[in-house]
């Protein structure tokens, strides 16, 4: 089976620790390698009202104080998982005064040094969201 990656990102305080947001329709959506990437595991969801919706992912960014918790986009929105991808849940809402609406999430970035997401949409502007 071919994996397209769209999204990558690596552990905060730990370089082994590697999550993958796969492009394409079908499969998984994120995949996860706590030894660098030697194996991977299916990380999307285990039960079908947990996982990820079967589309796209187009960004993913692990949280910087616990790496079970990771925010994935995709053109519906965000989605965060806080027990390293067993479920997930949309996590849209509470971004500012405005929650992203169902619209294509472009990009995700997580600021350091105030702890706060960033997500850029297509055609919505952008929102952040401390967390």
């Amino acid at each position: 089976t071919t994996i397209v990656i769209a999204a990558l990102s690596v552990g905060w305080n730990d370089p082994n620790l590697v999550y993958i947001g796969c492009g394409g329709f079908g499969g998984a959506r994120v995949m996860r390698s706590t030894n660098g990437g030697a194996t991977w595991a299916n990380v999307s969801g285990v039960l079908p009202a947990d996982q990820l919706p079967a589309m796209p992912v187009n960004a993913l960014v692990i949280d910087q104080y616990n790496p079970d918790i990771v925010y994935v986009s995709n053109d519906i929105g965000v989605f965060r998982t806080q027990d390293g991808g067993t479920s997930w849940q949309d996590f849209s809402d509470g971004f500012l005064d405005n929650d992203v609406p169902r619209i294509i999430v472009s990009q995700l970035v997580l600021r350091k040094s105030n702890n706060t997401l960033y997500a850029s949409t297509m055609g919505r502007g952008a929102y952040r969201r401390v967390l």
